[in-house]
């Protein structure tokens, strides 16, 4: 028997077509698609809501002021030409010639007169310096001319209270630039604000007392030192 030779190309196509006809059995791959595990953060301790401005300082009614005058020797009407305000650092002449323009150049009463003395006070007032206030010295009235006192309120000691770890003066000095003359509520409640927000305070209130004399306060303030414990646990963790 003659063998007979084929081309290797010929060969090669008789393969390809057995394949086609008979496919090997195909083994399916799986695609695995691997999700990086992220680390699960621990939780941020919770931040104390602030409490309410009338909390951390019970606003004041009415500033201290000294004793009305008398109203004896005093004529049913006057006419005043000029207010002299003494004693006003924070307002302009213009500013309290504004307010006291009303009074002016007129006959007023007695009463319209200490109405005068109560603008001055609650032009302080409406600014923030709830412990500021006017009056009207004992005088004479010459040439129209009506003497107004005004005694800004300062605050004469600071008091703290409930402190175990945190030295007094961490936190006088944190109130000494709010609690300078003339004493502005906004910006001791803006103090205290801000020390609230101290770590290592966990709760703080303040009130301003009565002092020595009118428009000197006292302000005491209690606070509640933070778990300090606690707080470098919970500071640990987050690092980590």
């Amino acid at each position: 028997m003659t063998l007979r030779l084929f081309p290797l190309t010929y060969y090669l196509l008789l393969i390809t077509y057995y394949l086609l006809l008979n496919p090997p059995p195909v083994i399916a791959q799986r695609r695995t698609i691997i999700q990086p595990i992220l680390p699960t953060p621990e939780p941020l301790p919770e931040v104390e809501t602030l409490p309410p401005l009338e909390e951390l300082i019970p606003p004041l009614e009415t500033p201290p002021s000294p004793s009305q005058p008398s109203l004896e020797g005093v004529p049913d009407q006057i006419t005043i030409k000029q207010f002299e305000v003494i004693g006003s650092t924070i307002f302009s002449q213009e500013q309290i010639a504004e307010v006291l323009e009303p009074f002016t150049l007129r006959p007023i009463s007695f009463a319209e007169l200490l109405q005068a003395q109560r603008a001055i006070t609650q032009l302080y007032v409406n600014n923030g310096y709830i412990t500021s206030g006017a009056f009207i010295p004992p005088q004479a009235l010459q040439d129209g001319v009506v003497r107004i006192e005004v005694i800004e309120g300062e605050v004469e000691a600071i008091e703290i209270n409930g402190l175990e770890r945190l030295n007094s003066s961490y936190v006088r000095s944190r109130l000494a630039l709010a609690t300078k003359t003339p004493l502005n509520q906004d910006k001791l409640l803006q103090a205290l604000q801000i020390l609230q927000l101290d770590p290592l305070i966990a709760n703080i209130s303040a009130e301003l007392a009565a002092g020595s004399r009118p428009g000197i306060s006292l302000l005491e303030v209690q606070l509640q030192e933070a778990d300090t414990f606690s707080l470098e646990l919970s500071l640990d963790n987050q690092r980590s």
